[in-house]
């Protein structure tokens, strides 16, 4: 059975995550916003009303994970839902493997990885104790086998595609992001990215556990690039 004090938090990369933070606020359920951006946290959170609440917190810093579950805990009493949305794209592109930046490396993975490992951690500490909770995370399908863009048009994915391209506008990459996808008809929108998680957290998702659930139109089912195709279309030079 649902519960009626649902609590979430969200992490680190703007687009979809305030998109899923909103989605989720409507149902008026208590909220936890629990981020480093210390302007759009607590903006987004007197946006959702009385029920949410923001949180200050560095996601690589392990203490300061522990201590925003703490906060849930001393005002509702339980952790229903966890919902680790930290990411970021690598600071640069390197040409190859020898130009690799390990430095880079490690801050990439300090927050992707590591963060998120830290979120499971102390979500599952204080779910432990009760006997029911969820866990949902995000992230891109980048970690799909074979696959290198994902196909939601996030600000991370932009950035990303940004930079193998320079001079495309944002909707030129848009219109490539959405070329990726292989269902006739469908566009995908950065609010796919929040009804997913909202999915998964419902009842109606009670007895699914483990599922990695990709919302990218059907690209990864027919590993399709046409990411060429689509660029030459904009940008006559490539």
């Amino acid at each position: 059975m649902e519960s009626n004090s649902k609590k979430r938090k969200a992490t680190k990369d703007e687009g979809e995550k305030w998109k899923c933070v909103n989605r989720k606020g409507s149902a008026q359920l208590p909220v936890i916003i629990a981020d480093n951006d210390t302007e759009l946290g607590p903006q987004v959170a007197k946006e959702l009303g009385p029920l949410a609440r923001y949180v200050e917190y560095d996601v690589t810093v392990e203490a300061q994970v522990a201590e925003a579950v703490n906060v849930v805990m001393a005002h509702y009493g339980k952790l229903d839902i966890m919902y680790n949305n930290a990411g970021i794209p690598s600071p640069s592109v390197p040409p190859g493997i020898v130009d690799l930046d390990l430095n880079e490396l490690d801050f990439v993975m300090k927050i992707n990885k590591r963060g998120m490992i830290a979120d499971i951690k102390h979500a599952a500490r204080v779910m432990i104790l009760v006997g029911l909770g969820s866990i949902l995370c995000t992230s891109s399908i980048s970690g799909d086998p074979c696959i290198s863009l994902a196909p939601i048009p996030t600000p991370m994915v932009l950035a990303q595609i940004g930079k193998f391209y320079p001079g495309l506008t944002q909707e030129q990459i848009v219109g490539i992001v959405n070329g990726f996808g292989e269902l006739e008809g469908a566009k995908c929108e950065d609010i796919d990215a929040a009804k997913a998680p909202l999915y998964l957290a419902s009842d109606e998702a009670k007895f699914i556990s483990g599922l990695n659930l990709i919302v990218d139109g059907g690209f990864t089912s027919f590993k399709s690039l046409t990411c060429h195709l689509q660029i030459k279309l904009f940008n006559p030079s490539y």
